[in-house]
């Protein structure tokens, strides 16, 4: 009887162990799929909040213009870059990194560099408010 309750423990400890190995990590773990109206749906309230973001730091029609001129054609070459795959994930990471810095640097010349900042404090702070409703 004792040998069939350790024989029953050491494949119990056996399957646990076995089983914590194969568990994919955390950051493995895939995001839950959306569905197309959930994307349409956060699409509208990013650009809604990108629009108030704008608005506040005061930039003209133009300027707001501009701006989402720059960001669309941020996107697209992020767009870009994520679809290349004779490019490493690394790769992919510096050229998105590229892309951002390029991109902010066009955003400082239209905004200004105390208006940029503003409008980073803003969008933080919209990011944070997004992360706390979920």
């Amino acid at each position: 009887m004792k040998k069939i309750i350790a024989v029953l423990l050491f494949t119990g400890l056996f399957a646990t162990v076995t089983n914590a190995q194969t568990a994919a990590p955390a950051s493995a773990v895939a995001k839950p799929e959306m569905s197309k109206e959930e994307k349409a749906k956060q699409k509208i309230k990013q650009e809604e909040e990108m629009a108030a973001a704008l608005k506040e730091v005061g930039l003209s029609e133009d300027q707001i213009q501009q701006v989402k001129l720059v960001n669309t054609e941020a996107g697209k070459k992020s767009s870009e870059i994520k679809k290349d795959d004779s490019l490493s994930d690394e790769a992919k990471k510096e050229k998105n990194k590229e892309v951002n810095a390029e991109k902010n640097k066009k955003l400082k010349e239209i905004m200004g560099a105390d208006k940029f900042k503003q409008f980073n404090d803003i969008r933080k702070k919209q990011k944070e408010a997004a992360q706390t409703q979920m």
